[in-house]
């Protein structure tokens, strides 16, 4: 009978000791944060043009174009041009350089069928009148400039139209100017930056080479805008497509005298 009890207590008493055993503790790992990749930045619109010479002459040159978040960085580079000289540099309707005098190109580009004026003035002209640009002693023109009559991205864009240099400066007279001939003719062609080009656009010209270069005032008189120099920019030309502007300040026919 006693074995039986102390067997009876030693089983109650393993039981309890069951029961009072606490649970293990458990410890959890916690799962990593993995941070949103973010999102890449917006690569800058590009163009470009590349100049070639009209019948007789021998300037060559790029000029290369970037959306800005006011207006378009315009990197101008030329050669074979006579040392010290002066020429008018504007935008031209037409994207077709195959004249061999450049008269493909069209008249002057304006959209808002404004008057001719020269950018240093503080009035409405023509979405493509950039002014002029000089040659420096070995006739070369490296400038840096800055736009805001056009755009890369909207209208009035200038992607599809033609760069023209002319012979003479532009005096800013009507109706275009009197620059004389145009000695090379380059179509806006835009580009496709690789990885990497972000920002680099340009050759890191300044205005100290080419004194005298053209300059930015905006349709509003905003003033002179310098632009910092750039390391080079790796593009790929895209096929063009031509761009219609609306009816409403299209200019009229070339004037032979004036171009």
């Amino acid at each position: 009978m006693k074995i039986q009890t102390l067997s009876v207590l030693c089983a109650l008493s393993l039981v309890a000791c069951e029961e009072e055993a606490p649970d293990p503790v458990v410890t959890e790992t916690p799962e990593p944060v993995v941070e949103p990749e973010p999102e890449p930045e917006p690569m800058p619109t590009q163009a470009k043009a590349d100049m070639a010479p009209t019948e007789g002459n021998q300037v060559r040159g790029t000029v290369e174009l970037m959306a800005q978040d006011e207006g378009v960085k315009v990197t101008v580079q030329f050669s074979g041009l006579e040392p010290g000289s002066e020429h008018g540099f504007h935008i031209h309707e037409t994207g077709d350089c195959s004249a061999a005098d450049g008269s493909s190109a069209g008249g002057h580009w304006n959209p808002g069928g404004h008057d001719h004026a020269l950018p240093e003035g503080d009035g409405p002209r023509h979405a493509g009148d950039m002014g002029n640009v000089t040659a420096d002693d070995e006739g070369n023109v490296e400038l840096e400039l800055a736009f805001s009559t056009f755009s890369l991205d909207e209208e009035p864009n200038a992607i599809g139209k033609a760069f023209i240099l002319h012979a003479d400066p532009d005096d800013g007279s009507q109706p275009t100017g009197n620059a004389g001939a145009r000695i090379a003719c380059g179509v806006i062609e835009r580009v496709e930056a690789e990885a990497g080009a972000h920002g680099a656009m340009g050759h890191g010209g300044n205005n100290g080479n080419g004194t005298g270069g053209a300059t930015e005032a905006s349709a509003a008189g905003d003033g002179t805008e310098a632009m910092g120099a750039g390391a080079d920019s790796v593009m790929k030309a895209l096929p063009y497509r031509p761009i219609v502007e609306p009816g409403p300040g299209r200019p009229g026919p070339i004037e032979e005298d004036e171009e």
